[in-house]
C-alpha cells in the first residue's frame, strides 16, 4: 500500500536513511533541512563533528545496503576505504596491544563526502526531495491523537501523514511537545567530558609497517590518546582524544605534544612524519545521552530517530549505525504493514532495544572514568568492571577473545561477550590470576592470527 507524504526533520545521514526507507512506501518524502546543501563534500553548520574522524562499523554498512543497495561500492567509488580494522589497525588497551584477527569490514571517510554520496542516492530515488527551512513545531490533529505536519519558521506549515525528527542531539521536539501538553521523555546521561582534536593528513610510504593505522584510546587513569585511521583518497584522520576535560589544543606543536603523552609513543612519532592536509578542528561533546521516547504517550505518527534519540561518545563509532539501524527498521515496518497507525510507536520500542545494547556498551566504559557523571544511569557493578578488564586482558593474548570483543563492538551486542566458549574462557583466565606481564608499547604486532570461529561470531 502507498501512503501520502511523509516529512523528515533533517538532512543528516539518520534523515536520509530514513527518507530512503520511506521512498517505497510514500508518493512523496520532504526532507526539511536548515543548512544550504551544495553539490559538493563540503562541513556543514549542522554538523559540528563534521571535520573529525569517522567510520562506519559492520553492521551499519549491512543496514545501509538493506536500505540502499550498492551504497557500499558508491563508497568506494568515490574514494572511501573499505577495510578490516581489527586485521589492520594494531589497537591498544589499558591490557596492551591487542590481538590482530580477520574480522569484517568497515567504511572510512571524510563525513562530507560520505553525506554527499548518501544524499545523491537518495535524491535520485525521484519522490524524495529537500526543501531548505527551519522546523519550529509540530501540528496536529483535532483530538490531539496525532502529527498532521511541521511548522517552519518562516510561518509556513507542511501537511504530513507520518513525520520523522531526525534533527540531532539537540532537537527541539521534548520541548515542542511539552508545550502541546505531552511530556517529554526521561533523560539517561553518561558524561567523561570528552574532546576531539582532528587533523586531515597524508602518511608517507614506509611510515606504517604493515598496518593503515593505529588506535590508542584513552584509558581511567590514562585520560590522553588518540587515532590515526584511513578516511577517502589517500587520506588519514589524525585524532587527539582527551577524556575529563583535558581537552587536546588547536595549535599543531600542542597537538602533536598531546599525542606524544598517549599509551603508546609511536602515535606521537607517526603524525611527527605526517603532512597535514587541514587545519586542526576541535570538538567537544557533552557525553553519552539517551532520551526514552519509546516510554511516553506521543501523539501517533510521529518517530525520533538517529541523535535525536541517542547520541554517544563518538569513540566508540556507533551513531552512524544507530542512523542506519533506525531506516532499516522503519524500512521493515513499512513492508510489512498495511496502515500507519501505531507504527512509531513499535518501530520507536523496536530502535529502543538496539540503542539499549549500545547505550550499555559505551555509556558503562565512559562511566568507569573517575568524575565521570551519571545520571538515571547506574554504572557496572566491580563484577563486571572484573570481567571486562580480563576480556581486555585476554584479548591481548587469545584471538578468539580478541574477535569477540571486537564483533561485540561492531555490531553492537555485548552478549557475545557472554556465550559459553568466551565465559569459559574469562573465568579461566580470572581463577589463574594470570596477567598479560606487558607488551611494549612502542612496537605494535605485524601477525594477523588466526582463529578457530567458533567461540567469538556464533551469532552473526
Amino acid at each position: 500500500m502507498t501512503h501520502g507524504h511523509l516529512v523528515v526533520i533533517g538532512g543528516s545521514v539518520a534523515g536520509l536513511m530514513a527518507a530512503a526507507a520511506a521512498s517505497d512506501r510514500f508518493e512523496r518524502v520532504t526532507v526539511v533541512e536548515r543548512d544550504q546543501l551544495s553539490g559538493s563534500p563540503e562541513p556543514r553548520a549542522g554538523v559540528p563533528q563534521g571535520n573529525q574522524v569517522h567510520v562506519i562499523l559492520p553492521l551499519g554498512l549491512e543496514r545501509m545496503e538493506e536500505v540502499l543497495p550498492g551504497i557500499r561500492q558508491n563508497f568506494v567509488e568515490r574514494g572511501c576505504l573499505e577495510f578490516d580494522q581489527l586485521a589492520t589497525v594494531p589497537m591498544m588497551s589499558e591490557s596492551g596491544w591487542k590481538v590482530r584477527v580477520d574480522s569484517a569490514n568497515a567504511v572510512a571517510f571524510r563525513r562530507p563526502l560520505f553525506e554527499l554520496v548518501i544524499r545523491e542516492r537518495v535524491l535520485a530515488l525521484g519522490n524524495v526531495s529537500i526543501r531548505h527551512g527551519s522546523a519550529r513545531g509540530f501540528l496536529l490533529s483535532d483530538d490531539r491523537s496525532r502529527v498532521l505536519g511541521t511548522r517552519l519558521r518562516d510561518g509556513s506549515e507542511i501537511e504530513a501523514d507520518f513525520v520523522v525528527d531526525a534533527s540531532g542531539r539537540r532537537t527541539k521536539s521534548p520541548a515542542w511537545l511539552q508545550d502541546l501538553g505531552f511530556g517529554a521523555p526521561t533523560e539517561v546521561r553518561a558524561n567523561a567530558y570528552m574532546g576531539y582534536a582532528t587533523q586531515f593528513v597524508r602518511i608517507p610510504e614506509g611510515v606504517l609497517d604493515g598496518a593503515l593505522g593505529l588506535v590508542v584510546h584513552p584509558a581511567p587513569g590514562h585520560h590522553r590518546g588518540g587515532v590515526l585511521l584511513p578516511a577517502d583518497n589517500g587520506v588519514h584522520s589524525l585524532s587527539a582524544i582527551g577524556m575529563m576535560r583535558d581537552y587536546p589544543p588547536r595549535e599543531r606543536e600542542g597537538f602533536l605534544d598531546f599525542l606524544d603523552d598517549a599509551r603508546s609513543p609511536l602515535l606521537g612519532e607517526i603524525a611527527r612524519r605526517s603532512v597535514p592536509v587541514s587545519d586542526i578542528n576541535t570538538y567537544h561533546q557533552d557525553g553519552n545521552l539517551r532520551r526514552r521516547w519509546e516510554d511516553e504517550s506521543l501523539p501517533d505518527r510521529l518517530l525520533v530517530v538517529g541523535d535525536a534519540s541517542a547520541s554517544f561518545n563518538p569513540i566508540y563509532g556507533q551513531g552512524m549505525t544507530l542512523a542506519a539501524s533506525g531506516g532499516r527498521l522503519l524500512k521493515a515496518a513499512l513492508d510489512t504493514r498495511s496502515s500507519l497507525d501505531a507504527l512509531a510507536h513499535d518501530v520507536q520500542g523496536d530502535l529502543a532495544r538496539v540503542i539499549d545494547a549500545a547505550f550499555s556498551m559505551s555509556a558503562a566504559v565512559d562511566s568507569m572514568f573517575e568524575g565521570s557523571e551519571c545520571t538515571n544511569f547506574t554504572p557496572p557493578s566491580p563484577e563486571e568492571c572484573a570481567y571486562a578488564a580480563a576480556v581486555e586482558e585476554l584479548a591481548t593474548v587469545d584471538p578468539e577473545v580478541a574477535l569477540a570483543a571486537g564483533m561485540a563492538a561492531f555490531y553492537i551486542d555485548p552478549e557475545v561477550l557472554r556465550t559459553e566458549a568466551i565465559q569459559l574462557r574469562v573465568e579461566d583466565w580470572i581463577d589463574s590470576e594470570r596477567t598479560t606481564g606487558g607488551a611494549d608499547p612502542g612496537r605494535y604486532p605485524t601477525e594477523v592470527r588466526s582463529t578457530d570461529s567458533t567461540a567469538a561470531a556464533a551469532t552473526f
